[in-house]
């Protein structure tokens, strides 16, 4: 794949980053916009689930007519809209992390995503996103420690 001229503005609107954000994730910080991306995406991801789980809870207790299916249902699914909200929480105070590797593969992964393989590490990204790395050159990438979502990137020309 020929490569960008311009690598870091691709990174950057690919990855949807700005200059501000890469200053501050450099300093192991979330930028104030990655705060509320971040906070925005799991507002949605929580309306989404529980939507989806009234929903079922709805049909289990129209179709099945039984208490236990309905009430198991509710805890799962209370259960796993917790451990989201969780992992939102310990992205938002977890600090970032970084990483400086080589892109080593960029995997088609099931349903719709992609994983990269950098520096021995996985993460997942959507094809938007991969068009931003070129397989065997250098990044350094800055990424939230408990769910290990990109941040922003930058090409690295030497190991320093």
């Amino acid at each position: 794949m020929m490569m960008h001229p311009n690598p870091h503005l691709l990174l950057m609107s690919r990855l949807g980053f700005t200059a501000a954000d890469l200053a501050a994730n450099r300093l192991g910080e979330l930028s104030h916009s990655q705060q509320q991306t971040i906070y925005q995406r799991t507002q949605r991801h929580m309306r989404v689930g529980i939507a989806s789980l009234a929903i079922l809870l709805v049909m289990e207790v129209l179709f099945l007519r039984e208490f236990m299916i309905p009430a198991f249902t509710l805890v799962t699914g209370a259960t796993l809209l917790l451990a989201l909200r969780l992992r939102n929480l310990d992205d938002m105070r977890g600090g970032v992390a970084m990483l400086t590797g080589s892109v080593e593969q960029i995997i088609p992964a099931v349903p719709s995503g992609f994983i990269l393989m950098i520096g021995g590490r996985r993460f997942t990204a959507s094809q938007h996103m991969t068009h931003a790395f070129e397989v065997g050159r250098l990044y350094r990438v800055y990424y939230t420690r408990a769910g290990r979502a990109l941040l922003s990137a930058e090409v690295v020309t030497d190991r320093s």
